[in-house]
């Protein structure tokens, strides 16, 4: 069937779709450009930490992947990220959590868990720190 016979929301819905997407893919390609700017080891760790935020993960850990010493690459981080790494990574679990948070109906604790919080706890006080909402009140309202 053609767009035509369907109900006025379900265009309006599609619409609004559409304009997501080419939002997320501005965004993506604004964010490949920054990458060039970084330094390399910049730009290795943050790799890594799209890659493996899910495990337990370290400033030791990180700054041998990036191939330099914890102060270095946390001073790197704030100089062109804005914040130390250990920040952008729970940044970047609370990212995915909220996308679990609407898309599933995994209980908090398992999507805690899923994104690399080790302590529920700690996830809904970082949670509520970055959003402004605990997770339950996020999904709820987002449902």
């Amino acid at each position: 069937t053609t767009l035509e016979n369907k109900p006025e929301y379900c265009i309006e819905l599609c619409s609004l779709y559409i304009q997501e997407l080419i939002v997320s893919l501005g965004s993506e390609l604004k964010k490949q450009e920054l990458y060039k700017n970084y330094p390399d080891c910049i730009r290795i760790v943050m790799e890594y930490i799209e890659n493996n935020y899910h495990k337990k993960l370290t400033i030791n850990e990180l700054s041998n992947i990036g191939i330099t010493n914890p102060k270095t690459l946390t001073r790197q981080f704030v100089k062109f990220i804005g914040e130390p790494p250990i920040k952008y990574l729970n940044k970047f679990r609370i990212t995915k959590a909220k996308i679990l948070l609407i898309q599933s109906e995994h209980k908090i604790n398992e999507i805690a868990l899923s994104v690399g919080f080790q302590d529920p706890l700690y996830f809904s006080t970082a949670f509520r720190a970055e959003t402004g909402l605990s997770p339950r009140e996020f999904r709820n309202q987002n449902k």
